[in-house]
């Protein structure tokens, strides 16, 4: 009699077992069904496609938007040395965005019998045969004793100087620099026409290179350029056009 009584007062628990078991189940099937990756978007590209991204990112139709680990996800797509940054971001229910930041060209420099394209973080980013293949301020000061490879960064320090001064150059007037020279105490550049543009420190860069536009856009100046000597812009309120003796 007992035992009967037991067996009557353990069967409601097993099946409150059961239907919570199955209840589970078919939540984790509902939810592995509606949450699952069907689109990919990518935002931001321009020189790497969109195949490639998603290519590096391994996400696959059908895989579980919460078993995406975004930060793995995130470092893979990176490791192209054209992408500078990643973001993964989830949609629910079934779709990923990806959005990347790629890597822009800043500077020119000799390397290997060739031409290496840096960006701001010293990473190479295209290899060239020769100047005119890119319209950017060479660094002619220096060549670089080891032959760079894409993705690769560089570290010397003076190479990182000439880089973050570049970056500070204005974007509309940076044309205007066709070759970089540092020095101690003032920089210098080389513009398209050859002539010899010494800034002093870098700031003011923005007024500098503003005043050295209009400057090279005076007829007079430009149709006796072969007879300046280097323009001084250390003080935009009283630039100085040297001329040979």
């Amino acid at each position: 009699m007992k035992k009967q009584r037991k067996k009557w007062k353990i069967l409601p628990v097993i099946l409150l077992v059961a239907v919570t078991v199955l209840t589970v189940r078919l939540f984790v099937d509902y939810f592995h069904e509606t949450f699952t990756i069907q689109t990919v978007v990518v935002e931001g590209n321009v020189n790497v496609s969109e195949e490639k991204i998603i290519e590096l990112s391994t996400i696959r139709p059908g895989q579980s938007l919460f078993q995406l680990s975004a930060p793995a996800t995130e470092t893979r797509i990176r490791n192209h040395w054209l992408i500078r940054d990643a973001l993964v971001v989830r949609q629910i229910p079934d779709a990923i965005r990806i959005r990347v930041s790629e890597r822009q060209p800043l500077l020119l420099m000799a390397s290997g019998g060739r031409f290496v394209v840096l960006d701001k973080d010293g990473i190479c980013i295209e290899v060239v045969r020769r100047i005119s293949e890119v319209s950017l301020p060479f660094y002619s000061g220096r060549h670089l004793q080891e032959t760079v490879v894409l993705g690769q960064k560089v570290i010397e320090q003076e190479t990182l100087r000439v880089l973050a001064f570049t970056a500070q150059l204005p974007d509309e007037y940076r044309y205007l620099a066709l070759e970089i020279e540092p020095g101690l105490r003032t920089w210098t550049v080389y513009t398209i026409n050859g002539v010899e543009v010494r800034l002093g420190y870098p700031e003011e860069l923005d007024l500098k290179f503003a005043l050295l536009e209009s400057i090279l856009n005076e007829t007079q100046l430009m149709e006796n350029l072969s007879d300046v000597s280097y323009l001084d812009l250390s003080s935009p309120e009283r630039p100085i056009v040297k001329y040979d003796s």
